[in-house]
């Protein structure tokens, strides 16, 4: 069992987790599930129809507090829809890391720049036992930080980048362009993705796009519209704006 129950009670809803133990086990179901599923994502099945991954907040529900997980009598058939984790010494590596990194945000709350969700972050972290109510945001933390850390580091990549960064292409014209992307995000707003790539001498080139599939690192050989030729508000340096793109196969 890993987490610590503070002053149980009657009622499961109404434990407390401390907040360590808490975040240990996040860690390690979101190992288990290469990711994070929301509480109401869809469930993926195989070809079978055997469910291959379940919501993370539904898997450290059923690991918490109940008997049959601690002593892992539990049959097969429902070992599939409920799995007891096992939490490797992996999994609580990293947990202090991840304390000092979110009571960082107490900066952007100083410079009132933090959001509703940020602030929640950062009143829980500074507690030593979560109450049951705010296990859905400690399930999503392994993953919030590992998206900080790779955003972080795409940030110090860009603004490399961009002091030796020219405009590519003739604007308003159409151009062929062989790229390496940077960083790929969804704009849930656009129902699109943002796409932040390289040329072979490593300009900077900014596009949206439908085509899904795409990952960091991935290298493509592509033709667009050139947009605008403009100087980024993040990286400081010349950015080349693409629309209408097509990827060659």
């Amino acid at each position: 069992m890993v987490a610590t129950i503070k002053s149980p009670t009657n009622k499961f809803f109404e434990n407390e987790y401390h907040l360590k133990d808490l975040l240990t086990l996040s860690v390690a179901v979101t190992r288990i599930n290469n990711g994070y599923v929301k509480k109401d994502a869809m469930i993926d099945e195989d070809e079978d129809g055997v469910d291959t991954k379940l919501p993370n907040l539904f898997i450290i529900n059923n690991n918490l507090g109940i008997e049959k997980f601690k002593t892992k009598r539990i049959d097969k058939t429902l070992a599939k829809y409920y799995p007891v984790v096992d939490v490797l010494p992996e999994d609580s590596e990293n947990v202090d890391h991840m304390i000092r990194y979110f009571k960082g945000l107490s900066m952007k709350a100083i410079k009132r720049s933090i959001s509703d969700f940020e602030q929640s972050i950062l009143s829980l972290i500074n507690k030593e036992f979560v109450p049951y109510k705010d296990i859905g945001i400690i399930a999503s933390l392994p993953n919030v930080y590992s998206n900080g850390l790779k955003q972080k580091a795409f940030n110090k990549l860009e603004k490399s980048l961009a002091k030796e960064s020219e405009h590519v292409g003739t604007l308003h014209e159409r151009g062929e362009f062989n790229v390496e992307l940077l960083h790929v995000k969804y704009i849930w707003r656009s129902g699109s993705y943002l796409v932040v790539a390289k040329d072979i001498n490593d300009n900077l080139i900014k596009f949206f796009c439908n085509q899904s599939g795409l990952e960091v690192g991935d290298v493509k050989s592509i033709t667009g519209y050139v947009k605008d030729h403009t100087i980024g508000k993040q990286s400081g340096g010349p950015e080349t704006y693409l629309n209408r793109i097509k990827f060659s196969e």
